[in-house]
């Protein structure tokens, strides 16, 4: 059984591809690999900060799912609750040239969504995810409801983006964002 931790982060994981500062696609030479998602983000940071954190995610069936596992693992966060599935690992190409930031994201549509494990094991419960559909709400519903039966906090972080939302059934965004 996997240990009992502070913080379980449920959400997406998957690789960060970043340009060198200032440079442009078109112009970078090189790219940088960094872990991403931002349930692996909420956990890397809070296992610098001294808290016994995991990793409820789902990677490729593939050596980037692999290697991103083993780069978690090795920053000190449980990753036992992490599963692997086909197709593959989502990747995320990062620029940061000038006064903008650019994103160009590589996902399967048939990415699998997490699921949470039948005992949480853990005092908070983190909910984080960009896509805002059907199977992950059902999903974080049934995560959010295992959690607080077994006296867990739950924390969402509903990532509110106006573009990523907006046209959505029943995902109104307010205006104010």
């Amino acid at each position: 059984m996997p240990a009992f931790l502070d913080v379980l982060c449920l959400g997406e994981a998957l690789w960060d591809l970043n340009a060198p500062r200032g440079v442009p696609f078109a112009r970078a030479t090189r790219i940088d690999l960094a872990p991403g998602g931002a349930a692996v983000n909420v956990a890397l940071h809070l296992t610098k900060l001294g808290l016994r954190t995991g990793l409820c995610a789902v990677v490729g069936d593939d050596a980037l799912g692999q290697a991103l596992v083993a780069r978690v693992a090795a920053a000190g966060v449980d990753v036992s609750r992490v599963t692997s599935a086909p197709p593959r690992t989502g990747l995320c190409f990062v620029e940061r040239a000038g006064e903008t930031r650019r994103i160009v994201g590589y996902r399967a549509s048939d990415e699998r969504v997490p699921s949470a494990p039948r005992e949480i094991g853990a005092r908070v419960l983190f909910l984080t995810g960009l896509s805002p559909d059907a199977a992950q709400l059902s999903s974080f519903t049934k995560a959010a409801r295992r959690a607080r039966r077994q006296r867990a906090t739950v924390v969402i972080d509903v990532n509110a983006r106006p573009r990523v939302w907006a046209g959505k059934e029943g995902c109104e965004v307010p205006a104010l964002l």
